[in-house]
């Protein structure tokens, strides 16, 4: 936005009674403020910081994993894809800790065990396919037998899951990604009940 741009918008919300022109810039009127403040303690116990780099994180992904998503993104439209998702919000797990055994219930109540990629339902948030993109440390001990445990909580849960795998150590290519996806998806659009979640070029068998 244009300094110009905002100067008017300020005279705007100046001309509505929702902010005043003083010597150093603009502010709210006192009753508005204060209004603000008790709504703040009253309502949601928060009070209004400047965003800061320090305070926000976003999931630190790979170069893969970023494109991979892009793709899905694609791939899944319109449902939404989330990343690095931790298995303990995807997951009930007082349900699932009945059906697995104590070492399965450690791996699932880990903050580290997550998903590399999620589809969510447009509409209602449910979970609807996770994907993992595995390089070469992924045929190795001890991640060989961290994927085998996943496979296995997600099994139980009934949440399908897709692996791409990848032997190169530098990040994939979009074009290796995009053909490793679309070869995956027609591989899942043998199952009937797979097939509704897969709309676009890739889900159809391209790529």
């Amino acid at each position: 936005m244009t300094p110009e741009a905002l100067r008017g918008q300020l005279r705007g919300l100046a001309a509505l009674g929702l902010v005043r022109p003083v010597s150093t810039g603009w502010a709210l009127p006192e009753d508005l403020r204060e209004r603000v403040r008790r709504d703040l303690r009253g309502v949601v116990g928060a009070r209004l910081l400047v965003a800061s780099p320090q305070r926000l994180r976003t999931p630190a992904l790979s170069v893969g994993e970023r494109v991979l998503a892009r793709l899905c993104r694609e791939a899944f439209f319109p449902h939404p894809v989330a990343a690095r998702v931790p298995l303990r919000r995807v997951l009930d797990v007082q349900v699932m800790n009945s059906l697995l055994d104590e070492a399965d219930q450690s791996f699932l109540a880990h903050g580290s065990a997550h998903l590399d990629l999620l589809v969510e339902d447009h509409l209602t948030a449910a979970p609807l396919l996770a994907l993992e993109l595995d390089g070469p440390q992924h045929r190795e001990s001890p991640q060989r037998e961290r994927d085998a445990r996943k496979n296995r909580i997600l099994r139980v849960a009934g949440l399908p899951l897709l692996r791409l795998w990848t032997d190169e150590r530098e990040p994939p290519a979009e074009g290796l990604l995009r053909a490793l996806l679309g070869w995956r998806l027609r591989e899942a659009q043998r199952d009937p009940g797979f097939r509704w979640i897969c709309p676009g070029p890739l889900g159809e068998g391209g790529g």
